[in-house]
């Protein structure tokens, strides 16, 4: 490699994973949402992901005779609606509502596939959480 290819890289900030998911950038916002808001349907298009930066959200599903369940409880450090990358887009299959005052960055579908492409730290950790939530499933 020549001399000026390695300055060149060497010049490249590292990735920091963390601030990635505490700051707000292309393809990302943080939203806030209040107890019993909901960041997002039974049915509502699927179009991006949410990371949980702070509080506690229920996730919940009516079946078709009309049945609410619980699912799962979220807390900080968890994914939701990754139902959004699938290959086709398609709609949410639960409810999302926050327990308690809750901070999330919200990133479109576009950033998330984006980020997971180019950052091995991004993909470890989001494959990480899907292998968790699939074991607990």
């Amino acid at each position: 490699m020549a001399h000026a290819e390695i300055h060149a890289l060497a010049s490249v900030p590292a990735f920091d994973l963390a601030h990635f998911l505490a700051c707000a950038g292309v393809g990302r916002r943080i939203v806030h949402y209040d107890p019993k808001g909901a960041l997002f349907s039974q049915g509502d298009r699927a179009d991006c992901v949410f990371y949980l930066q702070s509080g506690r959200l229920r996730v919940t599903a009516v079946s078709a005779n009309g049945k609410e369940a619980t699912i799962t409880l979220l807390t900080a450090g968890d994914f939701i609606g990754e139902d959004s990358l699938a290959g086709i887009a398609g709609h949410r299959s639960a409810t999302v509502t926050a327990i308690t005052s809750s901070n999330a960055m919200r990133f479109t579908r576009t950033e998330m596939v984006r980020v997971m492409h180019d950052e091995q730290a991004f993909s470890d950790l989001f494959v990480s959480h899907l292998l968790a939530r699939s074991i607990r499933t």
